[in-house]
């Protein structure tokens, strides 16, 4: 299986859920996973960014009859995703000895010069 493109962006400092349907095949079906990857490098791809996974609970499944999974992040892990910048990522699923990319493309870096400090008096 080749894998699907998506190209997005993300707000630096949010929590803005990445949602995905994991489905495939005619008609489409739940592909079955016991872990999902979320890889974020740099565009050459030789420094991580960011990695998370259903096993280190940051992602979740959202619809368990569709297979769908969503990272919500923390707002310092979308701060880690530089301005302006692409950077480069992957959606594994794992199934047993599967591994599969089921989605890659970039993401791009906007906004982020909000603080996250509470105190804004």
């Amino acid at each position: 299986m080749i894998p699907a493109t998506y190209n997005w962006s993300i707000v630096r400092g949010t929590t803005a859920p990445f949602v995905v349907r994991l489905q495939g095949g005619d008609p489409l079906v739940a592909i079955p996973f016991d872990d999902v990857r979320l890889s974020i490098s740099n565009l050459s791809g030789s420094t991580e960014i960011l990695r998370v996974t259903i096993s280190n609970g940051r992602m979740i499944v959202t619809d368990p009859a569709t297979s769908e999974v969503a990272w919500i992040p923390e707002p310092e892990e979308s701060r880690k995703i530089p301005k302006g910048a692409k950077s480069s990522y992957e959606l594994e699923v794992w199934n047993g000895e599967s591994q599969l990319v089921y989605i890659m493309g970039t993401i791009t870096g906007i906004g982020g010069i909000n603080d996250d400090d509470e105190d804004v008096s």
